[in-house]
C-alpha cells in the first residue's frame, strides 16, 4: 500500500461528471436570469443577450476542455479555475453592492435608479419630506425614466447587466475548469499499472 494515493474513480464516472457539469453550465444560462429591472423586463433584450453571452462563454470553455486535456495542461486548468473564480466573486460582489445602491423594489419589481432627477421629480423631491430615493420613487411614480434622466438609468442598467453576465459566466467557467483539472489529475500516467 505504500506509495498509493486515494483510490481513483472509474473513467466512466469522470466522463459522466464532466457531462453533467457541461449540461449544468448550459442550463444555468436559462435558469439564472438577469435581474428583472423595468428596462430588462421579461421578454426584453437583456434576458436574451445575457443568456446568449453566457452560453457562448461556457461553450468556449467546454471546447477548450476538449482540446486541452493532457497532463501538461493541468496548470492551465488550475490557473483558469483560480482566475475565473476570482473574477466571478469580484464581479458578483460588485454587482451586489451596486444593485443595493442603484435599485429599488417597488410593488415586487426591482427598478433601476438613475443619477440625476428629472426637473419634475426634483421639484417633487424638494417639496416632499422623503430623502430616500426609493421612497421618492414609490411616491412620485414607478417609471424610472419619469424620475431620473435617461442616460443615468441606462448607464446603471448596462453596468448591472454586464456585471451579472460576467459573474454567471465566470462561475460556470470555474466549475468547468475545476472538473477538467480534476479529470487531468486522476488520469493514469504512462508509469501507472492497471
Amino acid at each position: 500500500m505504500s506509495g498509493e494515493g486515494a483510490p481513483k474513480p472509474p473513467a466512466s464516472w469522470q466522463a459522466w461528471a464532466q457531462a453533467a457539469v457541461w449540461i449544468m453550465a448550459i442550463l444555468s444560462t436559462f435558469l439564472v436570469l438577469p435581474p428583472s429591472h423595468a428596462l430588462a423586463a421579461p421578454g426584453g433584450v437583456w434576458k436574451g443577450l445575457a443568456q446568449f453571452v453566457v452560453a457562448i462563454l461556457d461553450g468556449l470553455a467546454m471546447l477548450a476542455a476538449l482540446r486541452f486535456g493532457r497532463p501538461r495542461d493541468f496548470r492551465i486548468w488550475v490557473t483558469a479555475t483560480v482566475l475565473s473564480f476570482g473574477a466571478g466573486l469580484l464581479s458578483f460582489g460588485l454587482y451586489k453592492f451596486l444593485f443595493d445602491n442603484w435599485a429599488c423594489e417597488i410593488s415586487g419589481v426591482w427598478l433601476v435608479r438613475g443619477t440625476a432627477f428629472t426637473p419634475a421629480a426634483a421639484a417633487f423631491a424638494a417639496q416632499s419630506a422623503a430623502s430616500d430615493p426609493c421612497k421618492i420613487f414609490e411616491a412620485f411614480a414607478s417609471d424610472p425614466l419619469a424620475i431620473w434622466q435617461t442616460d443615468g438609468v441606462f448607464l446603471h442598467e448596462y453596468i448591472l447587466v454586464g456585471l451579472f453576465v460576467v459573474a454567471i459566466a465566470s462561475l460556470a467557467v470555474t466549475i468547468i475548469a475545476l472538473v477538467q483539472a480534476h479529470k487531468i489529475a486522476v488520469q493514469p500516467t504512462k508509469g501507472d499499472t492497471p
